[in-house]
């Protein structure tokens, strides 16, 4: 007997896997990891329809019967193994509570479906019949909580989703609840295999769209998630700030470009973990970035952008880089257009630039004309 509803997800998983091969952006590391969980949900369907193959030949014997026990227990076996294997995405970030709350899920939802293989405390199978075991409830909403645990934490605590990538995770895990509840009230795991697979697709395309908005060399958002993030802020209130790093070019004529990328990712890392609490920031061309908060006047953001340069390096951890650029802010007015506004904080921006350049000008003479008076003498 062909299950299509394995099939249909048997497709989908292959799909994911295409896409994993052509995506660019995601470090091999990271595809392996995703590869494998889709393995793991690949073999839970195939496993799903040798199980279907024995069951529609109903021939009852005890033989049979721990059979299709055994092919069911290695079914849920490998539920875990999927999610797992999502969740070592996430590894290297997790704090150590909430690693060791997730070794300890894993070993839950690993070891009770071993146990069960001589001990029926989730299922059984008699004449060929399934049947739930009562401990079988508690377990399967400890699944749907462990789930929901893994693309909380993992997902939305690891990756800068903006809003709409953040839709698709929330609909994967409505997914799987719905995939959940066919399993507890009409004992339709069809159903809950599918629902396995859509959240698998729904959480990778989250992370794909994610990866095409953001930058690869600052892994700051670039200029087509700022576009998508203005069109989002409609006619609402926000101050934004232009900065555009100083003597970048001679920079990268000193050290080479590697270097150089180096610095700005140094640099645009730094600007991101000071401003963060406060808004959104955006690489929009080679070294100049936008920060845009619906939190700060413009003058309060000010305060806190010239505390940052006042610095005068960036964050340690970033690497031993200066911090020296040029910045502009405005806070859009009532009835203008949020370009508009975004416009005038460019023009604050390259005025200052031009000021300070204006200033190193007239210290360089300065310093020249000293030097010529203490020759003369």
């Amino acid at each position: 007997m062909i299950v299509f509803e394995d099939l249909i997800s048997m497709i989908l998983i292959v799909y994911v896997w295409f896409r994993l091969y052509v995506n660019h952006r995601m470090t091999h590391e990271n595809k392996m990891t995703y590869f494998r969980g889709g393995v793991a949900l690949f073999l839970l369907l195939i496993l799903d329809q040798v199980w279907q193959s024995f069951f529609i030949t109903r021939s009852q014997s005890p033989e049979t019967d721990r059979l299709l026990n055994g092919i069911t227990c290695a079914i849920f076996f490998l539920i875990p193994l999927a999610m797992n294997s999502v969740a070592r995405l996430f590894r290297k970030r997790m704090s150590f509570r909430i690693r060791m709350a997730n070794y300890l899920m894993m070993a839950v939802l690993t070891g009770i479906p071993v146990i069960n293989l001589f001990v029926p405390i989730l299922f059984y199978h008699k004449d060929s019949i399934f049947f739930y075991a009562p401990f079988h409830l508690p377990y399967a909403l400890f699944e749907l909580a462990s789930m929901v645990f893994v693309v909380h934490v993992c997902y939305m605590r690891n990756f800068p989703f903006d809003r709409n990538d953040l839709v698709l995770v929330w609909f994967a895990q409505a997914i799987v609840t719905v995939g959940a509840a066919a399993d507890l009230i009409y004992q339709a795991l069809s159903v809950t295999w599918t629902s396995l697979v859509l959240c698998y697709l729904l959480l990778y395309l989250a992370i794909e769209f994610m990866y095409a908005k953001l930058d690869p060399v600052t892994m700051l958002r670039n200029r087509d998630a700022y576009v998508g993030y203005l069109y989002r802020i409609g006619g609402r209130g926000f101050t934004a700030a232009v900065f555009d790093l100083n003597r970048l070019k001679s920079y990268n004529d000193r050290f080479g470009h590697v270097e150089g990328d180096t610095y700005l990712r140094a640099f645009a890392q730094t600007m991101h973990k000071e401003l963060v609490l406060y808004g959104e920031i955006f690489r929009i061309g080679g070294d100049e970035f936008c920060f845009i908060t619906k939190e700060l006047s413009a003058q309060d953001a000010e305060m806190v952008i010239r505390k940052i340069r006042k610095t005068g390096k960036c964050r340690p951890e970033f690497g031993d880089y200066p911090i020296d650029f040029s910045f502009g802010i405005a806070e859009r007015a009532r009835g203008e257009n949020a370009y508009d506004t975004i416009e005038r904080a460019d023009a604050a921006m390259y005025e200052e630039k031009r000021l300070m350049h204006a200033h190193r000008r007239e210290d360089v003479v300065s310093e020249n004309g000293k030097s010529g008076d203490g020759m003369g003498d």
